[in-house]
């Protein structure tokens, strides 16, 4: 995860493992996530999720299979930026 200054501070893990059905859309698993990262204070909305392996950004809409993530694949979680970089 990349949450900087906020993350540290928060005391939120460098890594969260979660056991998600392929069926599971990018916006449920954002709200999955909140509560874990709670201390850093990011909100669903604000969270920017990027497949480690290939660079994708993961898109709300679209599921797990639609991405093709495999098991034990990891995800990168860092706060967007305004402008939405």
């Amino acid at each position: 995860m990349n949450l900087g200054a906020d993350g540290v501070a928060g005391g939120v893990p460098s890594a969260i493992p979660l056991e998600l059905s392929v069926k599971t859309t990018i916006q449920d698993m954002k709200d999955m996530l909140v509560p874990k990262v709670q201390g850093a204070a990011v909100a669903a909305s604000s969270m920017k999720l990027k497949v480690q392996s290939s660079g994708f950004i993961l898109k709300n809409h679209q599921t797990l299979a639609y991405y093709n993530i495999a098991p034990g694949a990891v995800i990168e979680l860092a706060k967007k930026q305004r402008g939405g970089k």
